[in-house]
């Protein structure tokens, strides 16, 4: 039986990993091409400088010097690597995750833009 909850909400009640990702297609290629995805949704604002973080546009792509800087002005903090923190997702990483089944729908809207939706899911044990 179907039952829908909330509106324009994607959920399920697995315990497994799900992400769902919808962006144009324009910043697919740049992501495959510069390496990273940062979600200022996503970032932890525990110890930010408000700052800084107040000026992260929402969705942006960068490469791993532009991210690595980004995560000193923001959190003045020892560890770079960027794939160490919630809300940056390396681009080779999203693809290769050894446990996870992986779903791409290339798709064009009413107005003609192209966008491409991506998921992942999987982990369950």
């Amino acid at each position: 039986m179907k039952k829908q909850l909330r509106k324009c909400v994607f959920e399920t009640n697995s315990s497994a990993i799900h992400s769902l990702v919808v962006m144009p297609e324009e910043m697919l290629i740049e992501w495959s091409h510069k390496g990273y995805l940062i979600n200022k949704s996503e970032l932890s604002q525990w110890h930010v400088d408000k700052e800084v973080f107040n000026k992260l546009p929402s969705v942006q792509v960068v490469g791993k010097d532009e991210a690595i800087k980004m995560i000193h002005d923001l959190y003045k903090r020892e560890s770079y690597d960027p794939e160490d923190y919630c809300g940056i997702y390396s681009y080779d990483i999203w693809f290769n995750h050894d446990d996870c089944e992986y779903w791409r729908c290339d798709c064009m809207t009413q107005h003609g833009d192209k966008v491409v939706a991506l998921s992942y899911y999987g982990g369950e044990d």
